[in-house]
């Protein structure tokens, strides 16, 4: 857990999320210089067309490249499904460092999960408020 925790604390971190989760990707991202990866589960993009599937689909993918390259592997959860706890504890053993999800799509297993850190995504609905909490909130390593 704490690559990513001390990463996320320069001034400056290139994340590279894949287009599709690929070892060649991850491996010509590490190589460009990126300081981690996000690869991505239960997920449509708008606008693009691409869907990734739930852990069951991209597991191999993921174990693939946690096991290839050196810098930290994060996931980008969607909410296409749901995530359940079942899928989250698969997730988590695969080796991931850290989850990328939207506030409001995290549950509460996974928002206390000490195992992983937790970049937490806001959109335009959230008041000041709601973002200042959720950064004072020592579960959560970034916004």
């Amino acid at each position: 857990m704490g690559k990513i925790a001390d990463i996320l604390k320069r001034k400056f971190t290139i994340i590279s999320n894949l287009y599709t989760n690929s070892l060649q990707l991850a491996s010509a991202s590490e190589e460009g210089g990126a300081d981690a990866i996000e690869l991505n589960l239960n997920l449509e993009e708008s606008g693009t067309g691409v869907r990734y599937g739930t852990i069951d689909l991209e597991e191999h993918a993921i174990s693939e490249i946690i096991g290839s390259i050196k810098i930290p592997v994060g996931v980008r959860i969607g909410d296409a499904p749901m995530i359940r706890r079942e899928e989250w504890e698969k997730i988590v053993s695969t080796g991931i460092d850290y989850v990328k999800m939207m506030a409001h799509h995290m549950p509460s297993f996974i928002y206390n999960d000490e195992r992983v850190c937790k970049i937490i995504s806001v959109g335009s609905g959230y008041v000041l408020e709601q973002v200042e909490i959720l950064a004072h909130d020592g579960r959560v390593s970034a916004i």
